[in-house]
Order: structure tokens, then C-alpha cells, then sequence
């Protein structure tokens, strides 16, 4: 971290870094479950030395929004509960948000809203999506009812598009990169709606 907030150090407050993309117990049975104590532990330690590594390098550095993560970028209640934010009013919270379930996405939203207000901190899902299914008319009020957080609790979010836009399980894709075009532009006006 040292180096990249060295080559970027004149880069604006409009460039933010991540500390951790998922960070879990990769390989073991806790890997994609709630983590461990002392897994929690070591992801705190990480976030408040990444913290301190970019407020003490030159430039941009000291004033950069930064986004730290819990076990997974989950956002489970032991989880969250077991996140220290470190003290700097620029830390942001990033989550990721795969349910599909619309029956739990209000009280799940409720937790993260709760969290922020506790914590005095933003929150950025980092990640979101809905599979690709023929159910397109499920998957837009899906996709609707989450982007309704945004004015809600004030969330801000990014969709993942990992290029795949077939039907199944990983189908996230929405822009198609090789002819510049977008696969499902009712999700985009649905994304970018004020």
C-alpha cells in the first residue's frame, strides 16, 4: 500500500482505495460462512494499519476516502458487529450483496443503515447484482427494490458485471465489452436513476 499511495499520491479524493476484496479464511470450512473470532481480529488490524499507511504517505493521501471491509465483505450481523472502523472521518464500510430473496433485502438494509448511524460511516456496496434468469421481469423489480436504498439510507453501490450475461448462476453481465454495447439496458436506466 505504501507504493500505490506513492505512484498515486496526486490523484484527487475522487480515487479511493479498497484495503481487501473479500478477505475470508480461504479454504477452510469458515471460508464463505461468518469467519472466526480471530479472524476478525486480524481483518481489524489489516484495516487500521492500511488506514495508517495511507494517511502518513504524501500527496492526496491524507485527505483520500478509503473503504475498508469485514470478514467476506459480508454483511451478517456477527460480522458487522465484529467491525472496528478505525478513527478517520474519510472510512467507508464496502459490503457485497448477492440475495435474491426480496422478503429479506428490507431488514438486511435496515442492519447496514443501523451500522452506519452507530458507526458514523458510509456505506458502499461494492458489489451488487441479480443473476441473469428468464424471470427478467423478477430480476428488474429485484434490481428496482435494492436501488430504492440509495435515497433510503443512502447507499451508494456498484454493480458487478463479471462479463458473463448468460443464463445461470454467475450470469452478472450487463455491458457487453467487445461491442462496446449494453445486454440489458433497462438495468443500466434502472441503476442510474436519480
Amino acid at each position: 500500500w505504501s507504493q500505490i499511495a506513492s505512484a498515486f499520491r496526486d490523484y484527487d479524493e475522487r480515487l479511493l482505495f479498497e484495503a481487501f476484496n473479500e478477505p475470508r479464511l480461504i479454504g477452510t470450512e469458515a471460508e464463505w460462512g461468518d469467519g472466526t473470532q480471530e479472524a476478525y481480529d486480524v481483518i481489524n488490524r489489516w484495516n487500521y494499519q492500511f488506514v495508517q499507511v495511507i494517511r502518513n504517505a504524501d500527496g492526496y493521501n491524507k485527505t483520500r476516502y478509503l473503504l475498508i471491509a469485514g470478514y467476506k465483505s459480508g454483511m451478517a450481523q456477527d460480522i458487522l458487529q465484529a467491525v472496528k472502523i478505525p478513527p478517520d472521518d474519510r472510512v467507508m464500510l464496502a459490503v457485497h450483496y448477492y440475495n435474491e430473496n426480496i422478503e429479506e433485502m428490507d431488514s438486511e438494509m435496515e442492519r447496514l443503515a443501523v451500522f452506519s448511524k452507530e458507526n458514523d460511516t458510509a456505506i458502499v456496496v461494492t458489489e451488487f447484482g441479480m443473476t441473469n434468469r428468464e424471470d427478467t421481469e423478477l430480476r428488474n423489480a429485484l434490481i428496482e427494490k435494492f436501488v430504492s436504498y440509495k435515497k433510503q439510507f443512502n447507499f451508494s453501490y456498484i454493480w458487478w458485471d463479471n462479463g458473463y450475461w448468460g443464463y445461470g448462476k454467475e450470469g452478472y453481465g450487463i455491458l457487453n465489452r467487445w461491442e462496446n454495447t449494453w445486454v440489458f439496458p433497462d438495468i443500466v436506466t434502472e441503476l442510474t436513476k436519480d
